[in-house]
């Protein structure tokens, strides 16, 4: 699968890590998996997603976006959300979910990894140790 995440209880924080061709379907099924793991969110509500090593498929377009995004504004914590998203050539994509969602939840779109792990106040080794486990092999 080439979305895949780690939840940190002790942290609050989520780590999610696309790599590859991500497709539609592949967004749709991580968002539905990851809305109903019993553990998420965690205390904290932190939330990092890293796709510079993600390509996005033509499916993936704004439509699907609006649709993950109507999916997120129905969790009763999303107000407390605090999420990076890390992005390179996907920027654009990225930028629009962040539009697609600022009134109900905080996300900053972020180049820069160490920025991004700032923002959020977690360790940038051990999250980027995190987030090089989440590449599958």
């Amino acid at each position: 699968m080439p979305i895949m995440y780690s939840i940190d209880s002790e942290l609050g924080l989520t780590l999610v890590r696309w790599h590859g061709v991500v497709t539609a379907e592949e967004f749709l099924a991580h968002t539905h998996k990851l809305s109903t793991d019993s553990h998420w969110p965690p205390s904290q509500c932190l939330h990092l997603t890293d796709i510079r090593t993600a390509t996005l498929d033509e499916s993936l377009d704004e439509d699907i976006l609006l649709k993950v995004a109507e999916m997120y504004s129905f969790h009763p914590k999303v107000r407390s959300f605090k999420v990076a998203i890390l992005a390179s050539v996907t920027l654009d994509k990225a930028m629009l979910f962040q539009r697609l969602v600022e009134s109900y939840m905080w996300v900053i779109v972020f180049y820069n990894f160490s920025t991004a792990c700032m923002w959020l106040d977690i360790s940038e080794d051990k999250t980027d140790r995190t987030l090089t486990s989440l590449v599958p092999h």
